[in-house]
């Protein structure tokens, strides 16, 4: 297996390339490192591919999906975990294949999109997720069931979940998407995200 980064202006993943064999019906993890060397504070969008097409049955991706967001610092690097399943029985065989990964970086909307989701955060979803997103918010006890510790999914969720999560809702929590417009989802994710790079 193969892995390469593909560099866009001012980003870097790493590792730029790592070859590991592995087995059929086993499940690998790597970690993917991405570090934004610009001076600004970007958005940047990880997209993933696998190589040749046909690989793509065969290499299935657990928690986090083909793409995630980062927001970085000038000079911030993140680290966010993926892991992959080599299915046993796939209709045809796959010898060597590589998993590419490429950056591609925009700057915000907002002269600040974490600030943005930080305040929504705040006004919707602290009292019961609690502050670092835990579950411990004032409110969530008297839930039934109470509110689950929300991080291990923003390290390894997609986005597309996340927003989708969110929008439509779940459980106890209502649907998002009548109240926040498409931009202030995402600063919402841009924000969870961020809770979840610092939890420990």
């Amino acid at each position: 297996m193969r892995f390469e980064g593909e560099v866009k202006t001012d980003w870097a993943v790493e590792p730029r390339t790592r070859s590991v064999s592995v087995a059929r019906g086993t499940i690998f993890e790597t970690l993917v490192r991405v570090h934004n060397r610009s001076a600004q504070e970007m958005v940047a969008m990880v997209v993933k591919e696998i190589r040749p097409q046909h690989a793509a049955g065969a290499i299935i991706h657990l928690g986090c999906g083909p793409t995630f967001t980062l927001v970085l610092k000038p000079g911030e690097a993140a680290a966010v975990p993926v892991s992959y399943f080599v299915a046993e029985d796939v209709a045809q065989q796959v010898g060597a294949f590589a998993i590419a990964y490429a950056v591609y970086s925009f700057e915000p909307n907002s002269a600040d999109p974490v600030r943005v989701g930080q305040r929504i955060y705040a006004e919707r979803c602290v009292s019961c997720h609690g502050l670092q997103a835990r579950g411990d918010g004032p409110t969530g006890r008297f839930l039934a069931g109470g509110v689950s510790d929300l991080t291990p999914a923003l390290r390894q969720k997609e986005d597309r979940i996340l927003l989708q999560v969110i929008g439509n809702g779940v459980g106890p929590m209502p649907a998002f998407s009548p109240a926040l417009n498409a931009a202030e989802l995402q600063a919402l994710v841009f924000y969870l995200r961020d809770l979840g790079r610092r939890a420990p």
